[in-house]
């Protein structure tokens, strides 16, 4: 890395300060004298710096800018602060001289927080959404979204697309566009928030090309509903559903025939390659430090049985991370409803049997009992490209 100026170590000083009273408040809450010092500290040197010239903090993709400089590697604290500031859609920061103490304490109050309240702009904290011209074709900038930022993505077939150009794009060697991965969970919470239950927004059968993409689309879709319906708060929802975009990414390099071939159970060097995608899935992942670290947990159990057994091999048995249970059987229900029935090898009631059967050994059971109950009673969308 080069040197880096005076302005740099002090702009990732401040950020670094930020992240941290965030952290402070989460853990202590805002009368503890912990959050109080360190947001006296970070009201000292953001003073210092807005006095030279303004801040603007701007989220673009995965990288955070700060006055067109790029900070994701250069502040410790930086990843943490971009998940933030995306939890809470704020893409554009922008510090004035004359900032208060009593400003930064509200602003870091929400960040701190769990939802995905957006933040508030106050007389010297300018909070807004950044928007791309060319979003246009697949739901518009942000005025037109009424500030809900990005895409709208309203159709299973719009959501599918982006996550297919996405992976493809990363098999090619481009850096993993997770920001288009948020943009598309958030259309499927804003689905589900129309429609709470998952089955009209899962998308039909596209072809074994498709199949990746459409499954990791449903997986999500399943994972990010129950979740909902469960009472987990939006944000949280939203890590779980990009988890769930995500937890198959350990396949995106392998030859179209050897994932297509996972329902003919193949042997040898292609089974091999098949059971290692959860650990390749997690070596991707793990470098990323701007996803939040459920992501990478969920890419790497989704495949360990809900009694420990399964793969990755554990030297000492244990069950999985919940998130990863409930993606566990969803993943399974999906591929049965999605590709197996499409090829009429099974039907939505043998799905729904094989997961009853396996529950309590390979698939938590409390998830599965709500899958049943939610399937059961529902007619499957179509297994056709249009899903809606």
């Amino acid at each position: 890395m080069s040197a880096r100026t005076e302005w740099e170590v002090q702009v990732s000083e401040a950020l670094t300060d930020l992240a941290a009273a965030s952290t402070a408040h989460a853990l202590y809450g805002g009368a503890h004298p912990r959050f109080k010092a360190v947001l006296d500290r970070f009201h000292r040197k953001l003073t210092a710096l807005v006095s030279q010239q303004n801040l603007e903090i701007v989220v673009v993709g995965e990288e955070l800018f700060v006055n067109e400089r790029a900070f994701t590697r250069l502040a410790r604290q930086a990843a943490a602060l971009l998940r933030r500031l995306r939890r809470h859609r704020a893409g554009y920061l922008r510090i004035v001289a004359g900032v208060e103490q009593e400003e930064l304490a509200v602003l870091t109050a929400a960040l701190a927080s769990n939802d995905d309240t957006p933040l508030a702009t106050t007389d010297h904290i300018t909070v807004g959404q950044v928007t791309l011209a060319d979003t246009s074709e697949l739901g518009g900038p942000d005025d037109d979204a009424g500030g809900e930022g990005g895409r709208h993505l309203p159709t299973a077939r719009d959501r599918v697309t982006v996550i297919a150009q996405v992976f493809e794009n990363f098999v090619r060697g481009r850096p993993l566009a997770t920001a288009e991965l948020e943009h598309v969970v958030g259309g499927i919470l804003r689905a589900l928030a129309d429609r709470p239950h998952p089955a009209p927004h899962l998308a039909g059968w596209q072809g074994e090309s498709r199949f990746l993409a459409v499954h990791c689309h449903n997986t999500a879709v399943m994972a990010t509903g129950l979740a909902r319906l469960a009472g987990v708060p939006r944000a949280s929802a939203a890590e779980l559903g990009l988890a769930a975009v995500l937890h198959d990414i350990g396949k995106v390099f392998l030859a179209e025939e050897y994932f297509a071939g996972e329902e003919a159970l193949p042997i040898g060097e292609e089974l091999e390659l098949i059971l290692d995608h959860p650990q390749d899935g997690f070596r991707l992942l793990l470098p990323l430090t701007h996803l939040p670290p459920l992501v990478p947990v969920v890419a790497l159990e989704h495949h360990l049985h809900h009694r420990g057994t399964g793969f990755p091999r554990l030297s000492q048995p244990r069950r999985p991370h919940p998130a990863a249970r409930l993606v566990s059987a969803c993943d399974a229900l999906d591929t049965l409803l999605t590709r197996f029935a499409s090829r009429a090898l099974t039907t939505r009631e043998g799905a729904l049997a094989w997961l009853e059967s396996h529950a309590g050994t390979i698939l938590d059971p409390h998830w599965v009992d709500a899958l049943v109950h939610l399937f059961a009673s529902t007619t499957p969308p179509p297994a056709t490209p249009s899903g809606t």
